[in-house]
Formats: structure tokens, C-alpha cells, sequence
């Protein structure tokens, strides 16, 4: 049955303040500080955050969807000025739904549905159930793909279409998605897999799993590009359980070098961070011109001096990785990118020619390539 209470979120407009006292007839409740957080699309805001008490339409739909979860609620609600939507815990250890009220209202404009902003309030409140804020990693591709489905899940137990249900990722998520969120048809795909799965109990009929397509044991290949590296950027790292499996050059003198990262089939392999290596360029002679360790993966990069002229790379323990080999070299005049073959993974990386302009790859695997 369709629940039939107003759904729609009502919102004032939002003023910040570094002051405590009363703006357009709201309080300013608290600074909750720069603790980092499960968003619902892009990235966190950086820097301070301060909370705000919610509106009552707001509250009231956060309490309609744990009606229909059968739990109770164990977290508290607040308007903020963050980017969109967040589930984060707190420095005292509370749990935390924050909200941009005219990010809400932008959303609802677009899609012109009232189940949109509730459907964002489902997606974070899954964070919190799944045990993701727990975990202090804020969001991840497979955290966000549960939070969806949860969405999806929740919002056919409160009468919403699955058109409903899909309105908010089908207006903002990006095609390509982000190191931190899946592309958008998989959202669309997880929020339909939840919807479906409630329809399903709901008529008393099971519906049957899709057959994974790997081997028993592994699970599918997922990859994700970083942005750009060079001597003016911070350094890239991989996702946690991610290593390198291919870079691209462009910009003169290969001056920007992305890296792909992607995850291991054996779900026991999980690649973490260790330390960075001495920094290696072309101008030195013999074993300083590269750099390349056997069972180990590279999981991040970083340069200095013009061009990227300086690399380290950062390694993560892979053990069995022994079987070897070297790629030829390339830059931004030629095909641009490398990638390692099979379930192989970079391993280190040798260049030559001014400005480390021609870079080849070090590929390790625990099979012969």
C-alpha cells in the first residue's frame, strides 16, 4: 500500500555562520568539525562543517523510512553545509545524516518528484545500517552500490515506482562515475536490484540469482582511472584492495601520468599500501634509472622537478608475484598508454630520454604471461 503521508521535503533556505545565534529563525546548533563521511555523489566538503537543525518534513521522512525497516532510529538528522547528502559519525562517536537543504530543493525541482529527496535520505540511512560509517573510509564504489540498492529496497515498501526510485541518480550521477562512486547505470542497476528484490517478497516469489560469469572463487574485475599525475599535484594512490594495472602519458615530455588501478579476481588479494621508493629518473646511470621489486604492486605515484622528471613509486606486499616481465616503452608521441596482460600487475617502472619521457612498465603476475 502506498504510504500516503506527505513525502516531500520542505526547505529553507540555508545561511551559514561562524557565530552561535539565530539565523532566519533557525539556531546554529554545532560545529561537527571536518570528520570525513559516506556523500552521495562527488566529494566531501573540506574544512568546517557546522550542523543545523533539521526541518520537520525532514525529520518526518527519516522516520517514515525506518518505519518500514522495522528498526529503530538510532541517529540524529541535521541540515549542514556540506555539498549534498552525508552519513558520517562524529569525534564523540554519534551517527549523523547531513543534508544541503538547497541541494535538496535543486533535486526536487529537477526531477519533480517528492520521492527524490527521500530516496537520498534512504541512500544515507543504508550507510548506516550497512556499518559503513564504521569502517572510516568513507565512500567506496561498493559501499555506494549497497546504499543503492537499500534505496531502491526501502522505497518500493513506501509505495514509490521504480521510475520514482530512480530519479535522483538518473538527474545527478555522472555516466563515467569517480574514484569514490560507481558509474551511473550501476547505480541505476542496484536501485532497480533492490526495488525488484522487495516487490519480489512482497508477492511471496523468489527470484532466481544470476549466475556469476567468473570462476567460483573470484569475482569481476573493477578498475578505476585517477586524475592526473605531476610535479604540481598531490600523489595519486588506489583505491584500498586496488594496485596499478596500466598508466597513461600525455603533455610534453609524458609531464601528466594517470594510472588505472584495478582490483585482484582472488577476493583474498587485497593489495595494501607500504612504503614510497627512492626517487628515480633518466639522467641517473644503471639501477637509479628505475625501479622494480618482485612480489610487490605499485599502488601509487608521485614526481618532482619539470616535467615529472622525478618519480617514487608507493609498493604494496604481493607475495607470489615473481613471474615478470618488461613492456616496451611508450609516451604521449606513440600509442600513450600501457597496460599490464592477464591478472598481472605493475610492478616498477624504468624510463629514458629527457624528463623521463619514455617510461616502460615492470608487469608481475603469480601465473607465467
Amino acid at each position: 500500500m502506498r504510504d500516503t503521508g506527505r513525502l516531500s521535503l520542505i526547505f529553507t533556505s540555508l545561511c551559514i555562520a561562524v557565530i552561535p545565534t539565530k539565523i532566519a529563525g533557525q539556531e546554529l546548533q554545532e560545529l561537527i568539525g571536518s570528520v570525513g563521511g559516506c556523500h552521495y555523489f562527488d566529494r566531501s566538503k573540506l574544512g568546517e562543517v557546522y550542523g543545523f537543525r533539521s526541518d520537520a518534513n525532514a525529520r518526518e521522512a527519516a522516520e517514515r523510512i525506518m518505519r518500514h525497516t522495522g528498526l529503530p532510529q538510532n541517529f540524529t538528522i541535521m541540515a549542514a553545509n556540506i555539498k549534498n547528502a552525508e552519513a558520517r559519525m562524529d569525534s564523540q562517536g554519534r551517527r549523523l545524516i547531513l543534508y544541503n537543504q538547497e541541494f535538496m530543493l535543486r533535486i526536487l525541482a529537477g526531477t519533480g518528484t517528492d520521492w527524490s529527496p527521500v530516496s537520498i535520505l534512504a541512500h544515507e540511512i543504508g550507510h548506516h545500517l550497512s556499518g559503513h560509517t564504521f569502517t572510516g573510509k568513507g565512500s567506496m564504489r561498493p559501499f555506494e552500490l549497497e546504499a543503492d540498492k537499500f534505496s531502491g529496497f526501502v522505497l518500493h515498501n513506501m509505495g514509490a515506482s521504480i521510475e520514482e526510485a530512480k530519479a535522483a541518480i538518473s538527474l545527478i550521477s555522472s555516466p563515467l562515475g569517480s574514484l569514490t562512486h560507481p558509474p551511473k547505470d550501476a547505480r541505476l542497476a542496484a536501485i532497480a536490484n533492490g526495488w525488484l528484490e522487495a516487490k519480489d517478497m512482497k508477492s511471496g516469489t523468489a527470484r532466481a540469482p544470476i549466475p556469476p560469469p567468473q570462476s567460483p572463487g573470484r569475482m569481476p574485475r573493477d578498475c578505476v582511472t585517477l586524475s592526473a599525475i605531476s610535479e604540481e599535484t598531490e600523489p595519486r594512490l588506489c583505491p584500498a584492495g586496488y594496485a596499478v594495472k596500466g598508466v597513461k602519458c600525455s603533455g610534453f615530455y609524458c609531464d601528466n601520468k594517470i594510472l588505472e588501478c584495478c582490483n585482484h579476481p582472488e577476493p583474498h588479494r587485497q593489495f595494501q599500501p607500504g612504503e614510497w621508493s627512492s626517487w628515480f629518473s633518466e639522467e641517473r646511470r644503471g639501477r637509479e634509472n628505475y625501479e622494480h621489486r618482485k612480489s610487490m604492486v605499485v599502488v601509487g605515484l608521485k614526481c618532482k622537478g619539470s616535467f615529472c622528471d622525478n618519480i617514487s613509486l608507493q609498493f604494496a606486499e604481493a607475495p607470489g608475484f615473481t613471474h615478470c616481465n618488461q613492456t616496451s616503452f611508450f609516451s604521449e608521441e606513440g600509442s600513450g598508454s600501457m597496460q599490464c596482460l592477464g591478472n598481472a600487475f605493475v610492478s616498477g617502472m624504468e624510463c629514458k630520454k629527457p624528463y623521463c619521457d619514455d617510461i616502460a612498465l615492470y608487469c608481475c603476475s603469480i601465473d607465467s604471461q
